[in-house]
């Protein structure tokens, strides 16, 4: 999420790293989906750090009343959790809502980086807590996005 010429990173206490706020997509006891991946996003924000968003970015239209459109993320990827396990991310650039104010402090320990932040912590640690690289590369990809869209 971006704000002004900032990015919000979350502290993941599990992994001790610092990451994008995020999480799963939620399951009826089915097991079938009940939200989308936008709206999954904008639930975790607000459950990790109390902030109201709005996910920005194209949507491809639909000629169909069948078809919901979603908003095209800006990265997806896979990464493994571990032998068993993995990951698909899908990455969507989210700004505050107008006036809008964290109802409390979330769930999770967090913090605003700039850009020189990101670049002199990449690949380093911060209040016990490591900045990959590639967090780095995309929260300043996604304050590049935010700069152009004005």
């Amino acid at each position: 999420m971006v704000s002004g010429d900032r990015v919000l990173l979350v502290k993941h206490r599990k992994l001790s790293l610092w990451l994008p706020p995020g999480g799963h997509i939620e399951r009826n006891e089915r097991g079938d989906y009940i939200e989308s991946p936008e709206e999954a996003a904008v639930r975790e924000v607000l459950e990790e750090t109390s902030y109201h968003v709005r996910i920005i970015g194209k949507r491809v239209p639909s000629r169909s009343e069948r078809r919901t459109p979603l908003i095209v993320p800006e990265d997806n990827h896979i990464h493994p959790i571990n032998d068993e396990h993995d990951h698909f991310g899908f990455d969507f650039y989210a700004v505050l809502e107008p006036l809008e104010q964290p109802e409390g402090k979330g769930d999770e320990e967090y913090a605003w980086f700039d850009s020189g932040q990101l670049v002199e912590l990449a690949g380093s640690e911060r209040d016990g807590a490591r900045l990959d690289e590639d967090v780095a590369y995309r929260a300043l990809n996604a304050l590049q996005a935010a700069l152009k869209r004005g």
